[in-house]
């Protein structure tokens, strides 16, 4: 590329180790700025209901549990116990950050069908995985129901 050119797109996943590095840090918020809409918990909360969720997370994931991701003002502790952080730390706990949107949304939505599968590995541990696997046939078999 030409120093004065201007990229406008790129294919996937060109960029991807960009998007990986700001989330990881923590600054994803810096980049989307602060629409009330791109605030994860909000948009759930103002949603008069939502369709069926089937929600993977991976045990290692680093990427999607950053806090600043989904704009947790807190950090969830072992025995449920939140304490607040700032926003500039990057401590990442995905699994108790996606247990806790899986609550809150059981909780502002129970009418909501909600599947939630938990497995070994980290962000985008299922790109390797097979419509055979044990976890993809029982949530294929919810996506079923509501589609």
């Amino acid at each position: 590329m030409k120093s004065d050119s201007i990229r406008l797109s790129s294919p996937f996943p060109e960029k991807l180790g960009l998007l990986q590095a700001v989330i990881g840090a923590g600054r994803h918020r810096e980049f989307i700025g602060l629409d009330d809409r791109m605030n994860i918990r909000n948009s759930i909360r103002l949603a008069e209901e939502l369709p069926a969720i089937w929600i993977a997370q991976g045990m290692d994931d680093t990427l999607v549990g950053n806090p600043p991701l989904f704009f947790y003002r807190c950090r969830i502790l072992e025995g449920g116990t939140r304490k607040m952080y700032d926003a500039n730390i990057s401590d990442q706990v995905p699994k108790p950050v996606a247990d806790d949107l899986v609550s809150y949304i059981r909780e502002t939505h129970p009418e909501t069908p909600l599947f939630y599968s938990v497995q070994p590995g980290g962000h985008s541990f299922d790109v390797e995985c097979t419509l055979k696997e044990s976890w993809v046939v029982e949530g294929i078999g919810f996506a079923k129901r509501y589609w």
